[in-house]
């Protein structure tokens, strides 16, 4: 497999990918009191007001 895959690239790919999934969400919301911004991550439940 390594012959016609190069390894460096499959980490460098499965890495983008782990950061992409892990990262915060991060989203601005509009109501009556203004904009806010949101974050939605893994590793908390539900959404944090920043």
């Amino acid at each position: 497999m390594s012959y016609f895959v190069d390894t460096h690239f499959l980490k460098s790919l499965l890495s983008a990918i782990l950061t992409m999934v892990l990262a915060p969400k991060f989203a601005v919301l509009k109501n009556k009191e203004g904009e806010q911004i949101m974050m939605k991550w893994v590793f908390l439940k539900g959404f944090k007001k920043l």
